[in-house]
C-alpha cells in the first residue's frame, strides 16, 4: 500500500492512499500497525487527515475509531444511551435552553453533525463549556457538501503564544464562569431531569431558570506538549457578535455571514474569574481581539468523500464554515474522557 504523506497545515499532516482501490480495511491495518507513531504525530502536530481510502459508512468509521485506533468512545453530554434516546435529550434541551446545533445521534457514541446556515461558528474545543470533554474527536466524510461549508481549524497553542503579554497575564489562571437563562418557564419535568443533569438550578422570579455550570479552566497545560492552550467556547450570547464581527473581518469573498443562529437563541452568558472568585473584567475591545485571534491563519479543510480525521481536541480548536447543506453528511465520535481541571494552568 502506498501512502503520500504531506502537510495543509504545520498542525495538518495529510495520509492520502495512491491506491485508487485502497478500502477502510486497508486503512484499519495501516493505523493498527503504526498507532503509536501516529498518536505522536497527532500530539506533534494537532490533525491527522487520512484520504482516499473510500470508507463507505459509519460503522467502517466506528470499527475504525474503536478496534484499530483503540479509543474509547466518551461524550460528556450522552452517558451511554441509546441513540434514539440520546437525540431526544439533545432536541428537549435545545427546546429548554431556546437553540442548538441540531446534531443527531446515528447510535450511542455516533453523530450526524448539524446543518449547514449561513453563518460561521464560533471557534470551541468539543465539550468545552464543561471541564470535562473528550480528548479527541474523530471525524468522517460520508458526503462532502455541495458548496463551501469547510471546517475551520487552527492551533490554540499557537493562537496563546501569539497573544500579548498583558493578555497572557489577565486570561492565565482564569476560570470560565457559563450559566443558561431557560427559554421558558420550568415545569415539574423540567425540574426532575436537570436534577440529574450538571446544572446547578436557581428559580428565576419568572419561574424561568438560571442553569449554572461549575467553573472551567480558561487555559490548560497541553498533557503532552506541557505547552500552555487556551480553550475557547463559541455558542455564548455575549460573545457571539465579536465572534460574528471576527469571522467577517477574516473570511472574504464567501457573500454576506449571518450571525450565528445558536449563539444567538439560547441564553448562554460566558464571564471569567480569577481563583479567588473575583469576575475578571472582559471589556468588548479584549472579547473582539480574542476572537480575532482565534480566526487568525486558520485552515478551511474543504472535506472529500470517506474523508476519515482525528483530531487533538485540547491543541485545535474547530468550527463549521457558512455554504450550502446540499447532500452533506460529516459524521463525529468523540473519544476518551479529559478533566480540564487536571490540566489547570495558574
Amino acid at each position: 500500500m502506498h501512502i503520500q504523506q504531506s502537510f495543509l497545515h504545520d498542525y495538518a499532516k495529510v495520509f492520502q492512499s495512491l491506491d485508487p482501490l485502497a478500502k477502510a480495511e486497508d486503512l484499519a491495518q495501516y493505523i493498527s500497525i503504526h498507532r503509536d507513531e501516529l498518536m505522536q504525530q497527532l500530539h506533534q502536530h494537532g490533525i491527522l487527515l487520512f484520504r482516499g481510502f473510500n470508507i463507505e459508512n459509519p460503522e467502517q468509521f466506528n470499527e475504525i475509531v474503536e478496534q484499530h485506533l483503540k479509543f474509547e468512545a466518551w461524550n460528556a453530554f450522552n452517558p451511554n444511551l441509546p441513540g434514539w434516546v440520546a437525540s431526544w435529550m439533545r432536541k428537549y434541551t435545545e427546546k429548554l435552553l431556546g437553540a442548538g446545533d441540531y446534531r443527531r445521534y446515528i447510535d450511542r457514541n455516533t453523530v450526524q453533525l448539524g446543518p449547514v446556515e449561513n453563518s460561521v461558528q464560533g471557534p470551541h474545543v468539543e465539550g468545552g463549556v464543561r471541564s470535562e470533554r473528550s480528548r479527541y474527536i474523530t471525524l468522517y466524510c460520508q458526503e462532502p457538501s455541495s458548496y463551501l461549508a469547510e471546517t475551520g481549524f487552527n492551533n490554540l497553542e499557537k493562537v496563546w503564544e501569539n497573544f500579548p503579554e498583558s493578555i497572557k497575564q489577565k486570561y492565565l489562571g482564569a476560570w470560565n464562569h457559563f450559566s443558561y437563562t431557560s427559554a421558558r418557564k420550568l415545569n415539574f419535568i423540567d425540574k426532575i431531569l436537570l436534577k440529574k443533569s450538571p446544572f446547578t438550578l436557581e428559580i428565576l422570579p419568572n419561574k424561568k431558570g438560571k442553569l449554572i455550570l461549575q467553573r472551567s479552566p480558561l487555559v490548560v497545560i497541553h498533557p503532552q506538549s506541557q505547552k500552555q492552550v487556551i480553550q475557547p467556547w463559541a455558542f455564548a450570547n455575549n460573545t457571539n457578535p465579536f465572534a460574528h464581527q471576527a469571522a467577517k473581518k477574516c473570511f472574504e469573498n464567501r457573500g454576506e455571514i449571518d450571525i450565528d443562529s445558536t449563539a444567538g437563541g439560547m441564553q448562554l452568558n460566558w464571564e471569567i474569574y480569577d481563583v479567588s472568585g473575583k469576575q475578571i473584567e472582559w471589556n468588548d475591545q479584549e472579547k473582539q481581539e480574542f476572537f480575532d485571534a482565534m480566526y487568525q491563519d486558520a485552515l478551511l479543510l474543504q472535506w472529500q468523500k470517506g474523508d476519515f480525521a482525528i483530531v487533538d481536541n485540547i491543541k485545535i480548536a474547530h468550527w463549521r464554515m457558512n455554504g450550502e447543506q446540499g447532500n452533506r453528511k460529516l459524521i463525529q465520535i468523540q473519544a476518551n474522557a479529559f478533566n480540564a481541571d487536571d490540566h489547570y494552568a495558574a
